[in-house]
């Protein structure tokens, strides 16, 4: 309930609702800068082709990687992430929609 009300006061916020309990839809955004040695490119867009994720912007030694996917598939594919050198990243955290 606590957390219903802070959300309220943002001035954006229209309505606030719990949806665990409701069937419902959950995705998360993360976009992040990667990093890479000329060895390790294919290996790192190899990643993110698997993950189905989007390398928005290309540059010689690094990517600008976009995901949109159920937290666990973000998580997973962060993890992957972990031996290259992640510069910067921003996620959304979860947002959800009803199914019905």
């Amino acid at each position: 309930d606590q957390v219903k009300k802070q959300l309220g006061k943002l001035i954006d916020t229209i309505t606030v609702r719990d949806l665990r309990k409701d069937d419902h839809i959950d995705r998360e955004l993360v976009l992040f800068k990667v990093s890479f040695t000329d060895k390790e490119k294919a290996k790192v867009a190899g990643i993110i082709k698997k993950a189905k994720a989007v390398a928005a912007h290309a540059k010689a030694r690094g990517f600008l990687v976009q995901m949109v996917g159920p937290q666990d598939k973000v998580l997973a594919l962060l993890k992957q992430m972990e031996p290259y050198r992640i510069k910067d990243l921003t996620r959304t955290g979860k947002v959800a929609i009803t199914k019905d």
